[in-house]
């Protein structure tokens, strides 16, 4: 539908380090940061007439996540977690198109019954560039998603979200 058949396969490099702390038995908290370096970074990018996949010749990527989770009981757990992302075009010096900057997002799952869950995820994204040439500005948005999950083995669990 959006596609390109002259688009170049992507590839990478780069490195992430992290710290994964549990102050609590029930309680972790993960920090990380991350740099790649991205050659023929294929992106979904719009115009006033198309959206198509294309190639980035060359983008570095900076970032850092934090996510933090706790178990209050045996049926109920919730999270939160923020990224913060800088993806500059090396040859610009534009931001990469289609990746914002701030994304940030709440969950909470309950155990209803032994082998059914249901899980709410309120997710934020900052807005973001749709073009390469950052003129056309996506607004910021925010989305929620239920999922209801059926544990049916140890390994395998079949869900419904919306």
């Amino acid at each position: 539908m959006f596609g390109n058949k002259n688009l170049k396969g992507e590839s990478n490099a780069g490195g992430e380090v992290g710290l994964i702390w549990r102050p609590l038995p029930d309680s972790e908290i993960k920090v990380s940061g991350y740099h790649q370096n991205y050659n023929n970074m294929i992106v979904l990018m719009s115009s006033a007439r198309t959206m198509r996949g294309e190639n980035v010749p060359e983008v570095e990527v900076w970032g850092s996540e934090i996510q933090a989770r706790h178990r209050w009981s045996s049926f109920l757990e919730s999270g939160v977690n923020y990224t913060y992302m800088d993806a500059m075009n090396s040859l610009t010096h534009l931001q990469a198109a289609s990746r914002p900057t701030h994304q940030g997002g709440f969950w909470g799952e309950v155990q209803i019954a032994q082998p059914l869950k249901f899980r709410v995820d309120l997710n934020v994204y900052g807005d973001y560039w749709y073009d390469s040439n950052n003129k056309l500005k996506a607004p910021g948005a925010t989305r929620l998603n239920a999922l209801l999950k059926y544990q049916l083995t140890k390994k395998t669990e079949l869900y419904v979200r919306g």
